[in-house]
């Protein structure tokens, strides 16, 4: 819900304020922002089951050991993700769709978002596993804090800072620190 939501309102906002070219650098890259999805949910999901099934088994030693090994799966999943688009960000550019005329503000955007590919993919493992280990109303509160946090910056980033296609990245990757920050505290009070 929480992309879907992001995702209405970005296209939106950037529709308003930077135009045509903002929204077609926009749609060049949901399907960055599909794939980080896809990565985090693929791997929390995993891990979610096998957390599960320790808590069950009341084995937390074992749950906390899945819940380590799947964070660090996922940071270096996102690293080697950023690593390898920051390399070859021209290339997937293009192969994202992006014209002669639309690869510098594609490469602009997309470079911010391709550096913080590793908060994107853990945050999404982040909030299965607060929802597997009885914190459901968290990653709730978390997700509508994206949402929230998308809305609130995206008006003051187009409001003060105008049409730049790096503050409407950077304002992205701000709402999903923010969530990650807050499902992350759940392991602190466990």
């Amino acid at each position: 819900l929480g992309v879907t939501v992001s995702t209405l309102v970005d296209a939106t906002l950037v529709g308003n304020f930077i135009g045509s070219t903002g929204l077609a650098v926009a749609n060049i890259a949901t399907p960055v922002f599909l794939l980080y999805l896809l990565m985090g949910i693929t791997l929390g999901g995993g891990a979610g089951v096998l957390i599960g099934k320790k808590l069950g088994e009341a084995d937390l030693k074992g749950a906390n050991r899945v819940f380590g090994s799947v964070l660090s799966a996922g940071l270096i999943t996102g690293v080697l993700f950023a690593a390898v688009s920051l390399v070859f960000r021209s290339a997937l550019c293009r192969l994202l769709g992006a014209t002669p005329e639309l690869l510098p503000q594609a490469l602009q955007y997309l470079t911010v978002v391709f550096a913080f590919a590793p908060i994107y993919v853990v945050y999404n493992i982040l909030s299965i596993a607060v929802r597997t280990d009885g914190a459901p109303k968290l990653a709730a509160i978390s997700s509508a804090g994206v949402i929230v946090t998308n809305l609130s910056l995206g008006f003051g980033v187009f409001m003060y800072c105008g049409n730049s296609r790096n503050s409407d990245s950077a304002y992205s990757f701000l709402e999903q620190a923010g969530a990650f920050k807050l499902s992350f505290s759940h392991s602190y009070r466990k």
